[in-house]
């Protein structure tokens, strides 16, 4: 009953500031409905779409290398994005995402869950470098960071990267882990040899995934490819009708992944005033709107199909965590 409180706050709380924002802008119901069937909307959820194939690609590519495998199916791994996407709206600092993402794909692809849980913080952790290095160029090159996008960026980007050390180089935090999550799915007691072995494939795995340039340079240009197309969708459903550079777009597009890592429900509260300063209160209104409508909608139709045989999927979520 707890958990279901919490997740009913997180849901309330997203909704409030959402409609603190409808009630300042001024907008009425006539001109919202006009937006969502306007050809911006469309434009909008076309881009966001490709955004998504995109990073699916990129989660792909990283865990192929991770696992060996270069067989797995694209489409898996969108709707785990997308699942991902939903869980991490409703959660602080976007929490949600990662483990979403995991769950996901471990129920589609026979392998141990620990995988998919490294090479959904691998991608994580490049957009955070990807986002510190934007605003970084955008502060110093073209004076368009705000210092607070810039600081929190770089803030961010740190804390991934220790993050990252934390649980892929050090045992004893992961093997705290595993073992707790080892027990939940698994009657008998775990073997602390079998979870042993388990950590160590792991995290050799993620060394080399990390340090392979071609693997990491592949990754941030995705990443990068994909800021720029997020900018550019926002910006399409804002309504500002002045003239937008590459610049502008890449702000909009790393201000927002930096903002929805703040400790609220996925940002919410940071990510509109954020986008205010860039778009003004009634872009900033249409624009998280329309990532809320996406995000809901996508995540909605991804968990379901992935969800359609309960047993099954749980039976393979199982296996995937207990696998010898």
């Amino acid at each position: 009953m707890k958990k279901e409180a919490v997740i009913l706050f997180q849901l309330l709380f997203v909704i409030l500031v959402l409609a603190v924002m409808y009630v300042v802008s001024g907008i009425s119901p006539g001109e919202f409905t006009e937006l969502l069937v306007s050809r911006f909307f469309l434009a909008f959820i076309v881009v966001m779409l490709l955004v998504e194939i995109l990073r699916g690609l990129r989660l792909k590519i990283v865990t192929e290398y991770l696992l060996k495998d270069n067989k797995l199916s694209v489409s898996s791994f969108v709707l785990s994005r997308l699942v991902g996407n939903l869980a991490g709206l409703f959660t602080p600092i976007s929490f949600g995402t990662v483990p979403a993402q995991a769950v996901a794909l471990s129920s589609r692809h026979p392998y141990p869950i620990e995988k998919f849980v490294g090479s959904s913080l691998i991608t994580s952790m490049v957009d955070a470098l990807v986002a510190a290095a934007v605003n970084i160029a955008l502060f110093f090159i073209a004076e368009k960071a705000s210092v607070l996008a810039l600081a929190s960026s770089i803030v961010i980007a740190l804390l991934w990267v220790s993050g990252i050390y934390l649980v892929f180089f050090r045992n004893s935090v992961i093997n705290r882990i595993m073992n707790g999550v080892y027990k939940r799915f698994r009657a008998v007691a775990s073997r602390s040899a079998m979870i042993d072995r388990r950590v160590r494939d792991f995290q050799e795995g993620v060394r080399l995934t990390i340090t392979n340039p071609v693997i990491f340079v592949v990754s941030f240009v995705l990443g990068l490819l994909s800021f720029i197309l997020v900018g550019l969708s926002a910006l399409l459903v804002s309504g500002v009708s002045e003239d937008i550079g590459l610049f502008e777009v890449l702000l909009v597009g790393s201000s927002l992944y930096v903002l929805s890592s703040f400790p609220t429900p996925g940002g919410s509260g940071f990510y509109e005033l954020g986008l205010v300063e860039v778009l003004g209160i009634l872009g900033a209104l249409r624009a998280r709107l329309s990532f809320v409508l996406f995000y809901v909608s996508t995540g909605l139709v991804s968990l379901f199909l992935l969800t359609r045989d309960v047993k099954k999927f749980k039976e393979s979520l199982r296996k995937s965590i207990v696998m010898d």
